[in-house]
């Protein structure tokens, strides 16, 4: 949520000096007391360059140097206008070029009447509306951006804009009777006098609100039973799970979901099924669970489902059950709410309104750490960075969070000396969550301090003792002090909670091959569908132990790993080889190294196999001649890592997009209203931006004209 202050400055601008003294009674009656005044939009950009505005009031300007959709596409552009408004005022046959400059951004709109009455008024206008939406600048821009699209019949427009702003305001009963109305309006009746139904049975506090539009604009058609289907998605649910297995609790769950306008709902009443549907699918809007379910446990299903990928996706649990062990957990897997049963309807769509809203426009701890975990697992660090630059900017965290935030965005980063740091700071400032807890001890586990990191495992794993994948790092950690009888503990504690887990298999089998237990390692890889993970593992080892010198050690587990691999892994066995012939050369056993390079010349992959011919055919020449050989380490004689997929980004086109673009809502209606045929000769008009410098305002040395502090 942008809010709209006038604790900043306010910036007015008309060639008329007498214009631009009316024009700061507006802005002044709205509750600024710092007003400067240019008289163009292009002075306007040489004060910007050195001045932070909060609020620009401006004419509809179009054949100027500089043009009004110029100044609101730079505000979109440039990252440092993000909080800065800017209302217009315009004369009566300006309306068409609205729509366009709402969809750039444009705060409010306001008749061209410069008398002291009509600002006054309009002010009196603006101010009511900033109170009744809380200083919130998105719907205050909405309402007036509705005004005009009803005067000038846009009713396609209207209907789709409606539709948009419900997705950003889940539960917003205003909102929805404006949906309600664009739906009559634009002749789909039937679906409005649904809507009103909704209203009615959700908020009987709007059911007069809701009346009145139905005698307006409906007055020949009965609305129908409440509850009914057909009703608008108020909030936004379009794919959802819920896990239940009281028939009863899902049928409770089902009429509210049916009467908020939910589709796509899947309802089931055993987890396993729940799991098998998720596998796969996109993110979904809710996922709602009982804690008490059959066959898979609550805490271990949250845990799964987010294994899965569904990361993003807001969770409430439905259930008496949930007890004060339990919510470290629950915090920690991002858990949005947790409503008590026996439920009672009004808490249950309270809960449900709290949870979307807090998706669109987090302010809670806990669902900001979620937001900003979903960027890191995509490693989309751009996002990651501007979400917390942003959080930060307004004040919606604290310090201690934003230094456990540049720990998190450091560690994902591979900056592991810095991500220490900075947990450490966030300890310091007073934050304490199982979170930081275990992100240090991965952050002490990539440092190689495994006994450190054993002890802030064990914290966190104190806290909450059910997290499956803290339990497999800290065998992990075991494993590599030569601790196997710990190790086995940790593991068999998570194979306890949840024995079928791919990921406490596939640590097993690490585990395994660590300690030296080949035959069982080869076993458990045998018997897993995917194990990409494992097989990373087994090589990376070999590379890190090799690169570090310990060569007898990378042997040893190279070896290890070849006859622990199951026969499908053909292409990772190559590249074992490989790494295994170059270990072989830097101990000078070439002709041992020769045999691994031959074998590794067979690869798939088109690169590993000339690099592993270019290496046989070296190490065959210095074998024949006697010669002494070394590896070639800046040109190609370097081990080979696996890198795995994952759901990384392009840096640089997010970067980019980044600077040219915001959330929807951040910047009044752009991203939530667009024009459905825009008009080619007004987009030309903000194609080109004006030529902008960032400067600091105390390296000006001239005024350029402009006129200080109007008063009155």
């Amino acid at each position: 949520m942008e809010v709209f202050e006038t604790g900043g400055t306010a910036l007015v601008i008309d060639r008329s000096s007498q214009t631009r003294s009316i024009l700061s009674t507006f802005a002044k009656e709205v509750g600024f007391t710092n007003v400067t005044g240019v008289p163009t939009i292009g002075d306007a950009i040489s004060l910007l360059e050195a001045e932070e505005i909060s609020w620009i009031i401006c004419p509809m300007v179009l054949a100027d140097s500089v043009n009004t959709l110029q100044l609101l596409r730079l505000c979109l552009t440039l990252p440092e206008f993000r909080h800065t408004r800017v209302s217009v005022f315009y004369g009566e046959d300006q309306t068409y070029v609205l729509p366009i400059a709402f969809e750039l951004g444009l705060f409010t709109c306001h008749p061209a009447a410069y008398n002291k009455t009509a600002m006054i008024e309009a002010a009196a206008i603006l101010k009511q509306r900033t109170d009744q939406n809380g200083k919130d600048s998105c719907p205050i821009s909405a309402e007036y951006l509705r005004e005009i699209l009803i005067a000038r019949q846009d009713l396609s427009e209207l209907l789709l804009f409606s539709e948009a702003l419900m997705l950003q305001y889940p539960g917003h009963m205003g909102i929805l009777l404006w949906h309600a109305e664009a739906q009559a309006r634009s002749g789909d009746k039937t679906a409005a006098a649904a809507t009103l139904a909704q209203i009615k049975l959700l908020d009987a506090g709007r059911a007069q609100q809701a009346e009145a539009i139905h005698s307006k604009l409906l007055p020949d058609i009965e609305l129908p039973q409440a509850g009914g289907a057909g009703g608008a998605n108020m909030l936004g649910i379009t794919n959802a799970v819920v896990v239940d297995p009281d028939e009863l609790s899902i049928n409770s769950v089902r009429e509210i979901l049916t009467a908020l306008g939910a589709v796509n709902v899947e309802y089931f009443t055993c987890p396993v099924e729940a799991i098998a549907y998720l596998d796969g699918r996109a993110e979904q809007s809710l996922v709602i669970h009982e804690w008490r379910l059959p066959k898979v446990s609550g805490p271990i299903f949250l845990q799964r489902i987010r294994q899965l990928g569904h990361e993003k996706t807001p969770v409430i649990i439905l259930s008496s059950l949930v007890s004060g062990k339990d919510q470290h957990l629950t915090r920690e897997m991002g858990v949005a709410m947790v409503v008590q049963k026996p439920m009672l309807r009004e808490e249950f769509l309270q809960a449900l309104i709290w949870t979307l809203k807090q998706e669109r426009h987090p302010t809670e701890v806990g669902v900001l750490e979620r937001k900003m975990m979903a960027f890191l697992i995509r490693k989309n660090f751009p996002s990651a960075i501007d979400f917390k630059k942003t959080l930060v900017q307004s004040g919606r965290i604290p310090e201690a969070v934003s230094s456990y935030f540049d720990a998190e965005i450091a560690y994902y980063q591979n900056h592991f000396e810095e991500a220490k740091a900075a947990g450490f700071a966030a300890l310091k400032k007073g934050y304490s969550s199982v979170r930081l807890y275990n992100l240090i001890g991965r952050v002490l586990m990539k440092l190689g301090d495994f006994e450190a990191a054993i002890r802030c495992l064990e914290k966190a794993q104190e806290l909450s003792p059910l997290n499956i994948l803290r339990l497999c790092a800290l065998a992990d950690c075991n494993s590599e002090l030569s601790r196997a009888a710990a190790g086995q503990e940790a593991l068999d504690k998570a194979k306890a909670l949840d024995p079928t887990n791919s990921a406490v298999q596939t640590h097993e089998a690490k585990f395994n091959l660590t300690i030296g237990d080949v035959k069982m390692a080869g076993r458990i890889l045998q018997k897993l569908d995917n194990f990409d993970d494992v097989l990373s593992y087994l090589n990376n080892r070999g590379v890190t132990l090799s690169r570090s010198g310990k060569i007898d050690e990378a042997q040893s587990f190279y070896l290890r790993a070849l006859e622990a691999l199951p026969e499908k892994a053909d292409e990772v066995r190559k590249l074992i080889h490989y790494n295994l012939s170059l270990a072989y050369a830097r101990a000078s056993d070439l002709t041992l190294a020769l045999a691994q390079a031959n074998l590794a010349k067979a690869s798939p992959n088109k690169k590993l196999a000339e690099k592993a011919c270019s290496l046989s055919k070296r190490l065959d020449a210095a074998i024949k001649s006697g010669a002494p050989f070394s590896l070639q380490q800046k040109q190609q004689d370097c081990d080979v890592p696996i890198v795995l997929t994952d759901h990384t980004v392009d840096a640089e086109k997010e970067a980019d997009y980044q600077l040219l673009s915001t959330n929807p809502g951040e910047q009044c209606c752009h991203r939530i209203f667009s024009i459905i045929n825009p008009d080619a000769a007004l987009q030309e008009l903000y194609q080109k931006l004006p030529p902008f410098k960032r400067r600091r305002a105390i390296e000006r040395a001239e005024t350029m004209g402009l006129d200080h502090n109007i008063r009155r």
